[in-house]
């Protein structure tokens, strides 16, 4: 016989634990719902105008929400397929 696996630990996860669970989605697409970078956007899509974002939209560079990037207007066409900009989001992740 193979032994039953732990039972899991009752109660909230220890303080500090960085990880989250999604629990649901109230649309057709959880892209539109959670927070996502600017480039996978379905409320806004990014082939259309990529300066506009939706309240859910992320900097990819700044890695925060697109309405307090101060430079957004260079930072809206960041995608992660492009090394260049893979490599400001490293810079500004170390700090100036």
């Amino acid at each position: 016989p193979v032994p039953a696996p732990p039972a899991a630990a009752a109660g909230p996860p220890p303080a500090g634990d960085d990880e989250f669970e999604l629990v649901g989605s109230t649309g057709a697409n959880a892209l539109a719902d959670f927070p996502h970078a600017r480039e996978y956007c379905v409320t806004a899509p990014f082939a259309a105008d990529a300066r506009k974002c939706c309240a859910n939209c992320y900097c990819f560079v700044c890695d925060a929400p697109a309405t307090t990037c101060k430079t957004w207007a260079a930072h809206c066409v960041a995608t992660a397929a492009s090394p260049t900009w893979r490599a400001a989001r490293e810079q500004a992740r170390r700090g100036p």
